[in-house]
């Protein structure tokens, strides 16, 4: 599959990512080359830490979003625990979003899930090789740095921010910000949002007239003498964005300031939603290429118990991006009013059964009226989107709660009640009034997600004649129930 390249050691490689396939595949893809030894993974940034302390690893390969700990936060840790080491961010993020974050916290590179393997090997080689030269690394030599690093080599991010923290602080503010020529309008600085927020860079055909004709419109024409603390205030549109953007003369230039508009939020949740969905699909999207690369015709013959767990993986993630797709489809046909939901008579017991098979983590507990156990209990619903309603309550108790996870159904007058019970932390207060609105995710979740999976449950039960509610559990975590309408005379 890839070209060894011998060296004085190979590389000691820790794996942290949240999907146990994906590093399972990676680490055979290292592992048959000579430059990477596989010595750890870990599926979460805190694990990853504690990971990165026993194994002393030369080479971190991170995801950044994860549960517990996500990547960005775990980035910091890593280097302090690892200072000569090279971490790489292997992310489904697009790099334009979430690169630059990633070079500041401490990575030495970042490369895009749905990458193909061979490719991936490549880039994580050369990024090594390139962040040992520039530490003066070299393997086998009780990894010490053998010399300086050269002055003629590229400045890494913290050699930025040693040498002058404010320019790199203004360079990655979340802000837009640039200087202009009050005369003509030609830009003379833009920082890295102004670039990706407008589009605007510095240099000779930047004018503020062509960039910003509306705020160069309002400012052109003032009169300093007249107006010698002028603030113009104007809204732009940049690619379908509203941004707010302040101007305030100082001499010669103009200083100009933008960020989102805050009446501008609905399509700011969209773009992330968009991004983190994107994210979500390059996982499986990843693994599944890998798979087909590794059992492509002309590949050395694998092990059977090898071949059986990536046909496995195969099933596993075949069926992640088949819950995404569910998801994404089923929130599109309910905001066009034509969601699809086939009723049938079906009994609540024995298809909770079914489902739950596949999640045998998970227990089901059955309560007749009185609180006592029954075997059935029927109602009318779609038991495809009952499946999908349990799923996304499960999975969602999983990423934000923690186990045990239980599922209790039981009849209360007309209605059947299907609770979904964790013992996590519980939702925020202040965020519990968004809990299923459409791509909602609480500030500071560092688990996965679309954003779509509660939106989806409330849409589907209300389809069903029913609804969902959430509490807090009696000592810890969340309960979610669904309500659905018992048949009656059944």
């Amino acid at each position: 599959m890839t070209d060894h390249h011998p060296g004085p050691r190979r590389r000691r490689t820790l794996l942290v990512d949240d999907t146990p396939d994906l590093r399972e595949l990676l680490a055979m893809t290292l592992e048959e080359t000579d430059d990477f030894e596989v010595v750890g993974e870990a599926g979460d940034g805190r694990a990853g830490i504690e990971a990165a302390q026993q194994t002393e690893p030369d080479l971190v390969v991170l995801d950044l979003a994860m549960p517990v700990m996500d990547g960005l936060e775990a980035l910091p840790h890593l280097r302090r625990s690892r200072p000569a080491a090279t971490i790489v961010v292997l992310s489904g993020f697009g790099a334009t979003a979430m690169r630059d974050q990633a070079l500041v916290s401490g990575a030495d590179g970042y490369v895009e899930k749905g990458t193909r393997l061979p490719a991936i090997v490549d880039r994580l080689r050369r990024i090594a090789a390139e962040s040992e030269a520039r530490r003066g690394v070299v393997l086998g030599q009780d990894d010490a740095p053998a010399a300086p690093p050269r002055q003629e080599q590229a400045a890494t991010p913290a050699d930025l921010i040693a040498a002058d923290p404010a320019a790199l602080l203004v360079d990655q503010a979340p802000v837009a910000m640039l200087v202009a020529d009050h005369a003509d309008g030609t830009v003379r600085f833009a920082n890295g949002a102004a670039t990706q927020m407008l589009g605007i860079t510095a240099g000779p055909l930047s004018s503020l007239a062509d960039l910003l004709p509306d705020l160069w419109d309002a400012v052109s024409g003032r009169d300093p003498s007249e107006v010698p603390d002028e603030s113009v205030r104007v809204q732009v549109v940049h690619d379908g964005a509203r941004f707010a953007v302040r101007s305030t003369r100082s001499g010669p230039s103009l200083l100009v300031y933008a960020g989102p508009d805050p009446a501008d939020e609905e399509v700011s949740r969209l773009r992330s939603a968009i991004t983190t969905t994107a994210h979500e699909l390059r996982g499986p999207v990843t693994v599944l290429g890998g798979i087909a690369e590794v059992l492509a015709p002309g590949e050395d013959e694998l092990e059977p118990a090898r071949r059986a767990a990536m046909v496995a993986s195969v099933g596993r993630q075949a069926a992640r991006l088949d819950s995404l797709t569910a998801d994404l489809l089923t929130a599109a046909q309910a905001r066009r009013g034509v969601l699809d939901v086939r009723l049938e008579p079906l009994d609540l017991v024995e298809t909770l059964e079914t489902i739950l098979a596949a999640h045998p983590d998970v227990a089901l507990h059955v309560l007749a009226r009185d609180g006592g156990e029954a075997d059935s209990l029927r109602v009318r619903a779609d038991p495809g989107r009952l499946e999908q309603m349990v799923t996304n309550l499960v999975g969602n108790a999983r990423k934000y709660g923690a186990p045990p996870v239980v599922v209790t159904v039981g009849e209360q007058g007309p209605w059947a009640h299907l609770a979904v019970e964790d013992q996590g932390t519980g939702v925020p207060e202040s965020f519990r009034g968004q809990l299923f609105d459409e791509f909602s995710r609480a500030p500071g979740a560092s688990a996965r997600g679309t954003g779509l999976g509660l939106f989806v449950v409330r849409r589907l039960a209300l389809a069903h004649g029913g609804d969902v509610q959430h509490r807090n559990g009696a000592d810890r975590g969340s309960v979610f129930t669904v309500t659905l309408p018992v048949l009656t005379g059944a």
